[in-house]
C-alpha cells in the first residue's frame, strides 16, 4: 500500500485550511494497495474489490467480524512436487508416500547436506538406484562396506586391477598362501581340466604340492588323491592314494578296506596278498621276503618265513610246467609227500599232487596211467597192503623184469617207480620193505 500524505492539526500546530482538508481527502481517495505473486504486481485503490479465489486443495475463509482472511492448504502430504523455490530456508515440508517429479525437482536456495537424512529405510533393498555414478578421483575408495555378507549378482569387470580374461595371481609367491577349501575344474576338451606348466628358477621345488594329515585313514595317514571313474556301469570305480607316517605310499581299494599296494622309501613293494617286490639299485629283482643281498642283475625268490617258498609257479598256470635248460642247485630241496588214503579199484594218481605219493590198499587195484601227465615226468608210489593183505595189482605198463606182482602179506610195503616218456609208462617195483 502506498502511504498517502495527510496533514494533521497536531503536526501543523494550528488549524487546517479548507485547502489542506480537501488535499487530505483527495490523498486518501487516491491511495493504493499493491498485490503481487512475486512476478506480477497489481495496485488496488479504496474503491477496488480484492477477491480471493480458492484453487485445488486451497480453502479461503473470511471473519465477518474482524475481516481476517484465512487461506488453508487442504492437500495431503503425498503428491507431486514440481518446484520449491526461494532464497531462504524451506521448513515444515513433510513428504510421505510416493514423491515424484514431472521434470526437474528444483530446491531453491541453499541445500545443506552436511548432515543429510537417510535415503531408504533400514532394509538395504528399500532404497534403490538405477545407476550410481561416482566422480571420486583414483586413490580414494568411492564407498565403504562394513558388512561381510555375500552380495548376490554383484558383477565386476576387474578384481584388484586384473580382469577375468587376464586374471591376476592368487596368493603370493608362497604356494600355501593362496588356499581353497574345495577346488573344482570341469572341461570337455582333450587337453585336460588341469594343466600345470612349471618352470622353476632353481633345481628344487615341484609343480604341485599337497600337504595334509590325519585324513580318512585316521591318525598318521594323509589321503591326498581319490580318482573316480564315472563311466556308466563301472565297478569298483575309485581308488584312494595315501601316505603313511613312515613315508610309505599306499593304494586303497574302492571300499577303503584293503591296502592293494604299498611302496616304502626302501623301494619295497608289498601287495595285498602279503607278497613283496623289491627292485634293488644293483638291477636285481627280489620277490618274497626282500631282506637278503642279491647279485646284481639276478632274480631272487625268498620265503616269507623259514622253510620252503610255497605257491610259486614257473611257466603257465599249471604248476611244474616251467622248463629249464640247465638247473643247478648247490643245496637241497624237500619234496612233499601226498597221501592218497585208502584205495581200491582203478587208480590214476594226479601229477598235480606231487611226484611222491602213497596209498593204502583196501582191495585189488588197476594202475595204467597218471592224471595230468607231462612227457619226461616220473612218480614214486608207496603202496601199503591192508591189515588182511592179499591185494593184487593189474597194469598195462612195461615193468622191469616183467615183475608186477605185489607183496601180499598183511601191511607189506612196496615202492613202485614210474617214468612217462610221453606215450609209454616204464615201471620198476621194489618189494618187501620191512
Amino acid at each position: 500500500m502506498a502511504k498517502p500524505t495527510i496533514v494533521t492539526r497536531a503536526g501543523k500546530g494550528s488549524a487546517l485550511t479548507w485547502t489542506e482538508g480537501d488535499s487530505n481527502l483527495t490523498n486518501l481517495r487516491d491511495a493504493t494497495i499493491s498485490v503481487t505473486d512475486g512476478t506480477n504486481t497489481k495496485a488496488l485503490n479504496l474503491n477496488d474489490t480484492l477477491t480471493f479465489t480458492a484453487g485445488t486443495n486451497i480453502s479461503i475463509g473470511v471473519n465477518s467480524s474482524t475481516g481476517a482472511v484465512t487461506i488453508t492448504n487442504t492437500a495431503s502430504s503425498s503428491g507431486t512436487v514440481t518446484s520449491v523455490s526461494g532464497t531462504g530456508t524451506v521448513n515444515g515440508l513433510t513428504l510421505t508416500g510416493t514423491v515424484t517429479s514431472s521434470g526437474s525437482l528444483t530446491l531453491g536456495g541453499t541445500l545443506d547436506l552436511s548432515s543429510p537424512p537417510a535415503i531408504g529405510g533400514t532394509t538395504a533393498s528399500t532404497g534403490r538406484f538405477t545407476t550410481i555414478t561416482s566422480t571420486i578421483a583414483t586413490g580414494t575408495a568411492p564407498f565403504t562396506v562394513a558388512s561381510t555378507t555375500n552380495v548376490a549378482n554383484l558383477n565386476a569387470s576387474s578384481l584388484n586391477g586384473a580382469t577375468f580374461a587376464a586374471p591376476g595371481a592368487i596368493g603370493s609367491g608362497t604356494a600355501s598362501t593362496g588356499a581353497f577349501t574345495t577346488l573344482s575344474a570341469t572341461t570337455t576338451t582333450t587337453s585336460g581340466a588341469l594343466n600345470v606348466t612349471y618352470t622353476p628358477s632353481a633345481t628344487s621345488g615341484s609343480a604341485i604340492q599337497v600337504t595334509g594329515k590325519d585324513s580318512q585313514g585316521g591318525t598318521g595317514y594323509f589321503d591326498f588323491l581319490k580318482p573316480t571313474n564315472t563311466t556308466s556301469g563301472a565297478t569298483n570305480p575309485n581308488k584312494s592314494f595315501r601316505l603313511t607316517s613312515t613315508g610309505a605310499l599306499e593304494i586303497i581299494n574302492s571300499a577303503y578296506t584293503t591296502t592293494l599296494l604299498s611302496l616304502t622309501d626302501l623301494g619295497v613293494i608289498s601287495l595285498s596278498n602279503g607278497g613283496t617286490i623289491y627292485a634293488s639299485s644293483n638291477g636285481s629283482l627280489q620277490l618274497g621276503n626282500a631282506s637278503s643281498s642279491v647279485t646284481a642283475g639276478k632274480l631272487a625268490l625268498f620265503a616269507s618265513a623259514a622253510g620252503a617258498l610255497d605257491g610259486v609257479e614257473i611257466g603257465n598256470t599249471a604248476p611244474l610246467k616251467g622248463k629249464f635248460t640247465n638247473l643247478t642247485t648247490t643245496g637241497y630241496y624237500n619234496e612233499a609227500v601226498f597221501t592218497g588214503g585208502s584205495t581200491t579199484g582203478t587208480i590214476t594218481p594226479d601229477c598235480a599232487n606231487g611226484t611222491t605219493q602213497k596209498i593204502t590198499l583196501t582191495g585189488n587195484i588197476t594202475f595204467n596211467a597218471f592224471a595230468n601227465p607231462i612227457a619226461g615226468q616220473s612218480m614214486t608210489l608207496i603202496i601199503t597192503q591192508s591189515s588182511s593183505g592179499n591185494n593184487t595189482l593189474t597194469s598195462t605198463m612195461k615193468f622191469s623184469g616183467a615183475s608186477k606182482t605185489l607183496t601180499t602179506t598183511a601191511n607189506a610195503i612196496d615202492i613202485l617207480t614210474v617214468f612217462y616218456d610221453g606215450s609209454v609208462y616204464y615201471a620198476s617195483l621194489a618189494k618187501g620193505f620191512a
